[in-house]
């Protein structure tokens, strides 16, 4: 499978070897899906591919990668309702161009996609991150579903027993895996740790008490409204997809507790 002496592969397969690549440090810190690493991957193959061989065989990759770039665009916008996702995907790039780096191209194809798959595997080993007390781990966050219903006020009390809050969502990413998390269960609404003092977003604040929804939110058209309530809950997707909407927090509905992560050793 490969030209290199045993003993260098072996000794870069060794897990400590992970720490001789800091791009598994910017997959950490950006979180990627699974359609985002399918991108990078495709990306990776079809750059290589067209300039190794030119002629049609670049042309037809670079066909291939306009296809895939306007899936991406439908991803991003349609269903992470991220239309401003440029610097994202600007960093992902940066990364592919740092494993490009790595090896300059001077090697085949087949050993920068398995780069590619020891990087993306040094980065699953190191994204050890664990959920306590029954919770789910989802995107990075620690999450469980309650079903039955409360008022906002004992929602919160049960959430700050587990030593939490009501579930946030400060990323667009974070949104649509709450909406996919809960779906399946048949419900249309759970509370969030979301508290109006006023109309504005920037009076909207999260339960963390980090910032207010200016920064990121979901809102339906009219909303927020204090008016019809300080309280805020999610519309599971269906109904409508994935919005804020103000309630009465007196209004009984199920809610998504969410803990810090813990990290277990290695």
């Amino acid at each position: 499978m490969s030209d290199y002496p045993s003993d260098q592969v072996r000794r870069f397969m060794m897990h400590s070897s992970c720490d001789q690549f800091h791009v598994t440090d910017h997959l950490t810190e950006m979180e990627l899906s699974d359609v985002e690493l399918t991108f990078m991957l495709a990306q990776l193959c079809f750059q290589y591919a067209g300039n190794r061989y030119q002629g049609e065989i670049q042309e037809v990759c670079d066909r291939l990668m306009t296809i895939l770039s306007d899936d991406l665009h439908d991803y991003y916008v349609n269903e992470l309702n991220m239309p401003r996702y440029f610097k994202r995907l600007a960093k992902m790039m940066q990364i592919n161009n740092e494993i490009q780096v790595v090896f300059c191209y001077t090697v085949n194809m087949k050993v920068i996609v398995y780069l590619f798959i020891f990087i993306t595997t040094c980065y699953a080993a190191s994204n050890n991150t664990i959920c306590t007390n029954g919770f789910d781990l989802i995107n990075n966050k620690c999450w469980k579903l309650f079903q039955d219903p409360a008022n906002h006020t004992m929602a919160e009390k049960t959430c700050t027993g587990y030593g939490g809050t009501l579930f946030m969502a400060k990323t667009a990413i974070d949104n649509r895996a709450v909406g996919n998390y809960v779906s399946s269960f048949g419900i249309d609404r759970i509370w969030m740790g979301v508290f109006c003092i006023g109309n504005a977003k920037s009076q909207c604040y999260f339960d963390d008490q980090v910032g207010s929804t200016a920064i990121y939110d979901n809102f339906a058209p009219g909303f927020p409204n204090a008016g019809t309530g300080r309280c805020v809950y999610y519309a599971v997707p269906g109904s409508p997809s994935g919005l804020w909407i103000n309630a009465d927090c007196t209004e009984q509905l199920p809610y998504v507790c969410e803990l810090p992560t813990s990290h277990s050793g290695i």
